[in-house]
């Protein structure tokens, strides 16, 4: 018995998955809905490398690139990614600068009960300064403006991905 490389693919072509098995299983083993399709172990390693990029026309495996709705998918990940890095890369707030990272989040929030001390950078150095109450509801609130203009940015960048008409446009959007 002899194993086969295949590709499996939806009704419009596009490629789910790639394998080997034996050669006499193939016809009996195509999910509903899709279909199986013999191809040589060049292609189909060629294929598990970029799965998304493959599609099934006429019986043959061809290589178009990613569609559109890809594409857009992966920027909107892409993008939201770039907004949580830069709402965690820290602020600026009365001429200091204080981090932001979840850890930081959490000690704003404590600290903005009854004061303490935050990390903060100032003139140059980076140390814990007491601040009050006040003061540490200020920055806190000063975070909240940082975080905000991240996520309005955001919307509009995925507004602007979903408005893109082709693969060039979407891939020119940057955070």
């Amino acid at each position: 018995m002899t194993n086969s490389h295949f590709v499996v693919h939806d009704a419009e072509g596009n490629v789910r998955c790639v394998g080997k098995c034996p050669t006499a299983a193939l016809p009996n083993m195509a999910p509903d809905g899709h279909t199986f399709l013999e191809i040589d172990e060049e292609t189909a390693h060629a294929i598990r490398a970029d799965i998304p990029s493959y599609r099934v026309q006429n019986g043959e495996v061809t290589r178009p690139g990613y569609s559109l709705d890809y594409v857009k998918q992966l920027k909107l990940r892409e993008l939201e990614h770039a907004c949580d890095r830069e709402i965690c890369s820290g602020f600026s707030y009365a001429g200091r600068n204080y981090p932001s990272d979840e850890t930081a989040q959490r000690n704003m929030i404590f600290d903005s009960t009854g004061g303490g001390v935050l990390w903060c950078e100032s003139e140059g150095t980076w140390s814990f300064i007491p601040h009050t109450r006040e003061e540490a509801q200020a920055v806190i609130a000063a975070f909240g403006v940082s975080r905000v203009q991240a996520q309005n940015k955001l919307t509009a960048l995925k507004t602007a991905v979903g408005a893109a008409a082709d693969v060039g446009a979407v891939r020119d959007i940057q955070f």
